[in-house]
């Protein structure tokens, strides 16, 4: 640890990832998304929500996706969820077409392109992953 309170590692590792999707955002633009998922169930138990990213990564994440890097973190609650960034299969273009000012300013109720829909949809049918 150092001043700030974070150590050398994972200062490294922070380094790692922003490389990372910087390259994607700079090869493939049209095909980064950032998602947030928080679990229905309230899950504060971080074993069993490990348990449930895997089995989540292995079942729809990986079909979805070419890549992810995701991030969890506890919210005021105690309730734990993920940030990720994924790097979508290729001939998906999210970007073409997106407004996001528009996204924004309708609260997600317009403005997506049709790729960036289908990812919608396909998110909001995900359950528990138990």
């Amino acid at each position: 640890m150092n001043g700030d309170g974070i150590s050398s590692g994972a200062k490294k590792s922070a380094e790692c990832v922003m490389w990372q999707v910087l390259e994607w955002c700079v090869k493939w633009p049209w095909r980064v998304v950032l998602v947030t998922l928080t679990e229905a169930t309230q899950l504060e138990d971080l074993e069993e929500f490990q348990r449930q990213w895997r089995n989540l990564t292995r079942r729809e994440l990986l079909q979805l996706f070419v890549r992810v890097i995701a991030v969890w973190e506890r919210q005021r609650n105690g309730r734990l969820h993920w940030h990720m960034v994924a790097l979508c299969r290729p001939g998906v273009d999210v970007r073409t077409g997106t407004d996001v000012a528009l996204i924004r300013a309708t609260g997600g109720r317009r403005g997506a392109n049709r790729d960036l829909r289908a990812i919608w949809e396909r998110v909001r049918t995900w359950k528990s992953y138990g």
